[in-house]
């Protein structure tokens, strides 16, 4: 069932303060409680998915979210094959010495065509790793199938597929004849190799056979739809916030009168009790926050008026909390309203001036709302989206915007791959 909480324009109280109590004891139920209340509405119910696999008291009940084809997030996510979890299959059950953290990383990291989204001085910079041991990995990921995966472009796919297949020969004309293909000059290759026209025409015929984009058969990784974790609706001078069910998780009675005998039961009926007392948990901290959140920028949300300053801490004196628990609470949650997605954190407001009614803030906004939070834009990628809203502006502009915006850059967005 949603919560729901109304907030009154002329009311500024927040609905709960909680004591702030801290331990410097550590303990596991606490950091998997941590865990929870961090993640987004995407890995939760990609969490939901591995969880329910391998727990039989846990029991999933969606709610129908998309009118069109009637499929739930749920049923959704069930649907969706990627090329990275055939790539993270396939590193699950490769027998050779390999670091998790750096394939991994790789893997999670290729665009839409299969191809390396960073150089290569790029990703030894984010991994703190040598080039050496970075290219020993690469070669691992490159190794898989489909062929041609995780290389720079296609013309670097098309010589490793060519290489895989053992056409040396082909990747001979490929790698040194490019210019002389492309003008058809087939009688000057053949002179200088030393062979026939029509070895070169055969040639020819299996370097196109060749597929320039290795994961063109997947779905892409990247979907712009967000999950949004609170609609805020305006109601005259009240604001209705709500928190969206997309479904809930709860125990199932088929295996209860036996965990007293089973100790495997009896764990597993723990390890869902703790998880749904997480979720509930992240529901209520989130709301909470929203709560006050929406409070301190009614005026905003209603009017269109400037946000007022409101930052972590003030939160964090404010609710009683702590302003890591605050973060992570926040971190990768959208609100909707008007029919827009936005992320949570945009209602904080630092020092620095951040004005969404400025129409270039607001797409840099938008844009950023919908990306994928696993696989963010880089600034160059965000100045091509907007020039397809006949924003014209350079790279360095929207690196400066997004400082005033409060917007960090793509790595320190990016989900840590790091565990």
């Amino acid at each position: 069932m949603e919560n729901i909480t109304k907030t009154n324009s002329q009311k500024q109280e927040p609905i709960i303060k909680p004591s702030v109590t801290t331990s410097a004891t550590f303990n596991p139920s606490y950091v998997r409680s941590l865990k929870v209340l961090s993640m987004s509405n995407e890995q939760l119910f990609s969490h939901f998915r591995k969880v329910i696999n391998h727990n039989p008291f846990i029991e999933y009940l969606p709610h129908k979210v998309y009118k069109d084809n009637q499929l739930t997030v749920f049923d959704y996510m069930q649907q969706e094959k990627t090329l990275q979890d055939d790539l993270l299959f396939q590193l699950e059950t490769y027998r050779g010495t390999y670091s998790k953290k750096i394939c991994t990383f790789i893997i999670n990291s290729l665009d839409e065509h299969g191809f390396l989204l960073y150089s290569i001085d790029e990703y030894c910079s984010f991994l703190k790793v040598e080039t050496p041991e970075f290219l020993n990995n690469l070669k691992i990921i490159q190794s898989f199938e489909p062929t041609g995966i995780a290389c720079a472009n296609s013309i670097e796919s098309i010589k490793l597929q060519l290489l895989q297949d053992n056409q040396i020969f082909a990747y001979h004309l490929f790698s040194n004849y490019q210019n002389e293909i492309i003008h058809k000059q087939f009688n000057t290759i053949a002179l200088e190799c030393n062979t026939t026209v029509e070895e070169v025409m055969e040639t020819l015929l299996i370097i196109k056979d060749m597929n320039p984009y290795p994961a063109s058969s997947y779905q892409s990784k990247t979907f712009n739809y967000v999950y949004p974790d609170i609609t805020i609706e305006i109601d005259n001078a009240d604001i209705l916030i709500k928190q969206n069910d997309y479904g809930s998780i709860s125990y199932t009675k088929d295996y209860y009168k036996d965990i007293h005998n089973d100790p495997v039961l009896k764990q597993y009926f723990k390890d869902a009790s703790i998880l749904i007392a997480d979720i509930n948990k992240r529901n209520a901290t989130l709301l909470l926050i929203c709560n006050e959140l929406v409070n301190i920028q009614k005026d905003y949300l209603i009017y269109g008026k400037s946000l007022k300053r409101c930052t972590i801490a003030e939160l964090s004196i404010k609710l009683g909390m702590h302003s890591s628990t605050i973060s992570r609470t926040i971190n990768n949650k959208y609100f909707e309203i008007n029919q827009q997605i936005f992320p949570l954190n945009s209602l904080l407001m630092g020092k620095k001036t951040k004005d969404l009614t400025d129409p270039i803030q607001k797409a840099i906004q938008l844009i950023v709302a919908k990306e994928n939070p696993s696989f963010p834009y880089s600034d160059y990628e965000i100045g091509m989206l907007l020039k397809k809203q006949n924003i014209n502006i350079s790279r360095r502009t929207i690196n400066k915007y997004r400082k005033i915006m409060g917007i960090e850059n793509s790595y320190k967005r990016r989900k840590d791959y790091s565990q």
